[in-house]
């Protein structure tokens, strides 16, 4: 991973996975991936969350792939419907960029029931209060799996592992070694107090995931 792109933004190195195919990887070829910690979303420096995040992301020529391994002690979901607001409980997001352009973007979030909610944003002036959310836009062929993680039967954690189909995206025809995208990814914690980490921190409080500025580079590398 570089440690510092243009505007002091974070690259990810996307390898490609060892094996083509449509859906889960194989566990060994997450092995090769490189892992990074989230950040508390406001960016404060010197504190890490309370309950850690790792992250890491892989592609096939039809597939990206990405990996949230969050610590968690106590699981707060209830919600099952599509597109369904999770994000008002506990999750995980992605939001990428496929064109660069950081006023166009697709939000993805899943909980621990593998409810998925997929949309299109589109954010003209770079802010909130403008966005335009089509929740219509759905990922077709999407795959999730989501497998929560014990000790002595105790829970110490939720594994999720997406596989987001290229095809999905209109503005995608063909991925190639050194393609980047803008990007970036979150958890939401909402055990006391509750906690916003991110790849890229956005240093807003009250936290705000929809700081696209803030979208970090997502290239994809053999």
């Amino acid at each position: 991973m570089r440690a510092n792109a243009p505007g002091d933004l974070p690259t990810y190195f996307c390898r490609r996975a060892p094996q083509e195919n449509d859906g889960l990887l194989l566990p060994a070829a997450w092995q090769l991936a490189d892992y990074v910690d989230f950040k508390l979303v406001e960016g404060l420096p010197n504190q890490t969350p309370r309950m850690p995040t790792r992250f890491a992301a892989l592609w096939t020529s039809t597939h990206l792939h990405l990996l949230f391994q969050c610590a968690d002690t106590d699981i707060r979901a209830t919600m099952t419907g599509r597109d369904d607001p999770l994000y008002e409980e506990e999750v995980v997001e992605a939001f990428l960029s496929p064109t660069g352009d950081v006023r166009r973007y697709y939000e993805f979030e899943t909980n621990a029931l593998e409810a998925l909610f997929d949309a299109k944003v589109y954010s003209p002036d770079l802010n909130r209060s403008t966005m335009v959310v089509d929740t219509d836009w759905d990922c077709m062929g999407m795959v999730v799996d989501v497998r929560q993680e014990t000790v002595n039967e105790k829970l110490v954690g939720v594994r999720t592992e997406w596989a987001i189909p290229f095809a999905a995206f209109p503005e995608v025809s063909a991925m190639r070694e050194g393609d980047v995208w803008r990007a970036n990814f979150y958890r939401i914690e909402r055990s006391e107090p509750a906690e916003f980490s991110a790849w890229s921190p956005t240093a807003e409080s009250p936290a705000n995931f929809h700081v696209p500025e803030r979208f970090g580079y997502l290239e994809f590398v053999n």
